[in-house]
């Protein structure tokens, strides 16, 4: 598997230059033309565990909680999407975005002999940026999720994604927009102290979860229905 660790930094510090676009807030996670009611959301992801990255993050939060429009995620949301699946978990299949438990339990069983593949891995967080929606720290690691995501992508039933291979960037956001207060001020200071480092991060499973998407808090809470080691 050949990576490419420049490559990544190019294309980083590329959404790096759109910065001083006007931030994405979002209003409702679940009544909108997505969602449509529905909450439970199904993704593959990496839970960030490790304590001294979570502390890590913790200290940059709070460096930046100064800020209006800054709203820090919770310490349990901390992870990297590996691949949305952009469905639905529902009893009865009524619409095309959506998974009955039988067709998940096809899809993990196939995701499963994808990873065979993959062998734990290790990557580093460093750097801040902009993701029109979120602050995030970057997970760099020379594409190899990018790798993992495209795998997935081949399974059949699994929809491939505007930022899915060959553009996914993986990176654990830590906080969203609560509104455009102070916002340019956030991203002056963003600009003198986006290269931080939090640490390396060991990888060696992916988890499946439902993003319980909130009807009335701020944040979806994530629950991991499989643990599939690499």
């Amino acid at each position: 598997m050949r990576l490419d660790w420049e490559k990544q930094v190019e294309e980083f510090n590329a959404v790096w230059e759109t910065r001083h676009q006007s931030p994405f807030i979002m209003e409702n996670w679940v009544d909108n033309d997505w969602a449509k009611g529905r909450t439970e959301y199904l993704t593959f992801l990496i839970g960030v565990r490790d304590e001294k990255a979570i502390q890590r993050i913790n200290e940059i939060q709070s460096s930046l909680q100064e800020y209006e429009c800054f709203e820090p995620y919770p310490d349990e949301y901390f992870h990297i999407t590996v691949k949305e699946l952009s469905c639905f978990l529902v009893l009865e299949k009524k619409n095309p975005d959506e998974y009955t438990r039988d067709k998940l339990h096809q899809i993990v069983e196939n995701a499963k002999k994808k990873l065979e593949d993959f062998k734990p891995f290790e990557l580093e967080l460093k750097n801040l940026n902009n993701f029109k929606s979120n602050v995030i720290v970057q997970a760099h690691d020379g594409g190899y999720i990018r790798n993992i995501n495209r795998a997935l992508l081949e399974i059949p039933g699994v929809k491939k994604l505007q930022y899915d291979y060959p553009r996914f960037l993986p990176h654990v956001s830590i906080a969203q927009y609560r509104n455009s207060e102070e916002y340019t001020e956030l991203i002056e200071r963003l600009e003198r102290v986006r290269e931080i480092v939090v640490g390396p991060l060991r990888v060696d499973s992916i988890q499946l979860v439902i993003a319980h998407l909130p009807k009335q808090d701020r944040y979806p809470r994530l629950e991991t229905l499989e643990e599939l080691p690499l």
